[in-house]
């Protein structure tokens, strides 16, 4: 037979497992009640703002001269997203420029093989050599500066 001490600790351990449970499913599920449904506060916050996007949609479609599409709007609510980031390897696409993308980007590629961006200052600057290529067995390492090619000046010119 169980003695008291044991039968108070089993009865604590599970009121701290019950209490437990109710907390994590209350916080992870919805709950219904009649035609009100319970949700946790940061699902509250996230709605809140999702209401002030469709409230700017609307606003703008109603005003906006030129009168604007759902999907347009929508799209650079996405692209907007991105850009705060200000990475420019991050970005949005619509299904048309992921395929338009696809289609630019499939085939063979050539060159010397180095990942590169352009830095503040104009410089062509190398991002990274790919692995096993023309660009890494010269040598070349992350952080260098391509100043020229063929003795063509690089320095200012578009990627």
């Amino acid at each position: 037979m169980i003695n008291k001490n044991k039968a108070l600790l089993l009865g604590i351990v599970l009121v701290v497992i019950t209490s437990i449970l109710t907390f994590m499913i209350t916080n992870t599920i919805e709950v219904v009640m009649g035609d009100r449904v319970v949700i946790s506060r940061s699902d509250y916050e996230n709605l809140k703002n999702v209401e002030k996007l469709l409230g700017l949609k609307e606003y703008i479609k109603k005003n906006y001269v030129e009168g604007a599409e759902d999907n347009t709007l929508m799209d650079g609510a996405m692209k907007g997203l991105f850009e705060a980031l200000e990475d420019p390897y991050s970005t949005y696409l619509t299904p048309a420029e992921f395929k338009s993308m696809n289609e630019a980007t499939s085939g063979s590629f050539g060159g010397i093989g180095v990942i590169v961006t352009k830095s503040e200052e104009g410089y062509i600057t190398v991002v990274a050599p790919v692995e096993d290529t023309p660009g890494e067995k010269a040598g070349i390492k992350t952080n260098d500066r391509i100043i020229k090619v063929d003795d063509k000046d690089l320095v200012g010119m578009d990627i």
